[in-house]
């Protein structure tokens, strides 16, 4: 292992990605007494909901940059993946600070002088056809941070004797030896890693509101 000596000098949970499709992450930041480049790790929560992480994992790491080291610190990032507890280092092609805030959504339909957005879909059945009209989400970059073209590199664990069985209250340590050395990062089966153990009733409710806001992927039509 390294004789680096890495601590922990972040813990929290934070917001990520777009309303409506993305929801929280648990972000830890480590750094060392050298010019190590500080690294993160953002924790996919057992009972994740919305986009895959591995599909939202740039907009995670924008908003582990804005709320952590909003300075513009070059950052090492990694994905922990509570189920098998795997951790991957994601390295990214290019970063950029923007401070263009803008909306998206599907294209404007006028109804007489208003225009909004919308879209729609119509339902065929033997009782005659129904028109529904959904209204996707808008929203608004919250992050001065993009990332762009993640790639994944898995690293080597130890200590995976030591990983805690489903049900277990105590977390247990886990040792990144490429990235972090001897330092222990604390983990917790996948059924027990949950916001409201990292950052308590403040952590559950932001998660609860962002996991309400959740749109359906394929919309009930009847």
């Amino acid at each position: 292992m390294q004789d680096i000596s890495w601590r922990l000098v972040h813990d929290a949970v934070i917001p990520y990605g777009k309303a409506g499709y993305d929801t929280v992450v648990h972000a830890r930041a480590f750094e060392s007494g050298s010019d190590d480049i500080p690294v993160v790790v953002l924790g996919e929560f057992g009972d994740h909901r919305g986009r895959p992480l591995t599909q939202a994992f740039a907009d995670a790491a924008a908003a582990a940059q804005a709320a952590l080291y909003r300075r513009g610190d070059r950052l090492r990032f990694v994905h922990h993946t509570p189920h098998g507890q795997r951790f991957h280092e994601v390295r990214f092609h290019e970063r950029r600070r923007t401070t263009v805030f803008y909306h998206r959504g599907a294209p404007p339909v006028r109804r007489g002088r208003s225009a909004h957005w919308s879209t729609s879909a119509t339902a065929v059945t033997v009782r005659g056809a129904r028109r529904h009209v959904f209204q996707p989400p808008r929203w608004q970059q919250d992050t001065p941070w993009t990332f762009h073209g993640p790639s994944w590199t898995e690293l080597r664990v130890e200590g995976t004797q030591t990983i805690p069985q489903a049900r277990s209250a105590q977390p247990m340590a886990l040792f990144l030896p490429d990235l972090l050395g001897d330092t222990p990062i604390q983990v917790w089966p996948a059924d027990r890693y949950l916001p409201s153990l990292i950052g308590g009733a403040t952590a559950r409710k932001l998660a609860d509101a962002r996991n309400d806001a959740l749109l359906p992927h394929t919309p009930v039509l009847f």
